[in-house]
């Protein structure tokens, strides 16, 4: 018989919604302890202390309509939930408990990526107004906002507004060992430029860029900031100008996100693009002219008095000769895992590092669609949205979720946005579908990834009346 979802479950989960739209967004909640670790900076929830902050759903900017993002939108809001015993806490009808609405904007969407610093969360949100006239877009909301607000949902601030709508848009928000200003590296996908956040001045890095590296560091720690001198940078390339002296090629480059100023790691000879950074390590790409593979290539940061010395030449890794440009960057140990996940010519997973002559594939039974790394197991998708976990080193593969079982016909994961999926403290959070009598939304959902036999999908929000079927039991 075809599972329901009853209207008793119906009416309670809007009665909550109703609840936390009340009472949530305002000041006199409690705060989390100030000095509590923070995880999770950079994805759809975020923890600190005893609290996980949330985007309740996902809503696309091609769906926007004027006054959407005003204030009072609860669809794809900040909301947050107090653990009880570090446990994700549900009533007995499987409703969220401890349930606050933070931020009543639109924070679930294309650009999602919540971060916590101090007594503050730090978002993207689309901006309110429809781009009048672009080279892309003309019709959507585009232009991206930036904002604080204390953790209680008061003092919210507008820090940031990019001008020019991009695809390639890319932005972090960081807080560096010798600063105590928060501040915000953000790529509007021709100008980098480095915000803080406390003054809201803006010092514009480069107005050239084609492609950005943006460190990712999840974890902060108010006593005891373990950002490296590398992270502490943004990476980038540029085209040459004439008083750069290049015949060919590009330049490599980086910047301190204290100050902003440009410094030349490479240039020319080779056309470069920078991948991504960790807290330790530089993925790029180069190419000569006459060599058309774009092959990977890492290399560990070193310091000479304080200052980033880094030889692409000499001391580059070369992680692969096959020109991928879609990988993912394997958890760095000491150098150890010095490797790359890649889809190889048979759409499959497979594991790659040159320096240790080694090549495998780690899933030969189906094709799977990676999203992202975390320690040593890749997280990935089926073609029904299945969901995946594989560890590259041993090749230990689990299903997390099985869509192809009766129990998860409904609710099935959501795969189609840019910033969808998030892995937090032993859970995976991602967006899935809740088709209700009218329309479809998209809701946060958890599975923890605990030594377990099987993985139990639970909802983390709170649903609208509109996205929620009711059915009479048969």
């Amino acid at each position: 018989m075809k599972k329901n979802i009853t209207k008793f479950l119906s009416v309670l989960l809007i009665a909550i919604f109703c609840l936390t739209a009340f009472v949530g967004c305002s000041a006199g909640l409690d705060l989390p302890n100030s000095d509590a670790v923070v995880s999770g900076n950079g994805g759809l929830a975020v923890k600190k202390g005893d609290y996980i902050y949330f985007v309740n759903g996902y809503q696309s900017i091609s769906n926007l309509k004027t006054g959407d993002n005003l204030g009072g939108n609860t669809y794809s809001a900040i909301y947050r939930t107090k653990l009880e015993n570090g446990e994700i806490a549900y009533n007995e009808d499987g409703t969220l408990k401890n349930c606050d609405l933070i931020v009543d904007k639109v924070c679930g969407f294309e650009k999602t990526a919540l971060y916590i610093f101090g007594d503050y969360i730090y978002f993207a949100t689309p901006n309110t107004e429809k781009v009048i006239s672009s080279s892309s877009l003309s019709s959507n909301f585009e232009l991206t906002d930036f904002y604080r607000a204390k953790l209680d949902g008061s003092n919210r601030t507008l820090i940031y507004k990019t001008s020019r709508t991009s695809d390639k848009t890319a932005f972090a928000f960081y807080k560096t060992t010798t600063n105590s200003d928060v501040k915000l590296a953000i790529f509007d996908g021709e100008s980098l430029s480095i915000v803080n956040c406390a003054n809201k001045e803006v010092k514009v890095v480069c107005d050239s860029v084609s492609t950005v590296a943006l460190p990712n560091y999840s974890d902060y720690n108010i006593a005891n900031n373990q950002i490296s001198l590398g992270a502490s940078n943004v990476y980038y390339t540029r085209a040459s100008k004439d008083e750069d002296s290049v015949d060919s090629g590009n330049l490599l480059c980086y910047a301190k996100l204290d100050d902003g100023v440009e410094h030349i790691i490479e240039k020319g000879n080779y056309t470069y693009e920078v991948k991504s950074a960790t807290n330790e390590y530089l993925l790029f790409t180069k190419k000569s002219s006459y060599n058309f593979s774009a092959n990977n290539f890492v290399i560990k940061y070193a310091y000479e008095d304080g200052e980033l010395l880094l030889d692409t030449e000499k001391n580059a890794i070369q992680l692969d000769s096959t020109g991928n440009t879609d990988v993912l960057v394997c958890t760095f140990e000491q150098g150890n895992q010095a490797g790359i996940v890649i889809k190889n010519e048979s759409n499959k997973l497979a594991y790659m590092n040159l320096k240790e002559k080694k090549y495998e594939v780690l899933n030969d039974n189906i094709e799977l669609t990676p999203i992202c790394i975390y320690g040593s197991k890749v997280y990935a998708y089926s073609s029904d949205n299945s969901i995946y976990q594989i560890d590259y080193k041993t090749k230990e593969q689990k299903i997390l979720l099985n869509m192809a079982e009766e129990e998860n016909e409904f609710n099935k994961p959501y795969f189609s946005a840019n910033k969808n999926y998030s892995v937090l403290a032993g859970s995976i959070f991602y967006f899935a579908e809740y088709k209700g009598e009218s329309e479809t939304g998209y809701y946060l959902n958890v599975i923890s990834t605990a030594s377990q036999d099987t993985y139990e999908a639970k909802l983390l929000g709170v649903v609208l009346e509109k996205h929620i079927v009711v059915e009479e039991e048969e």
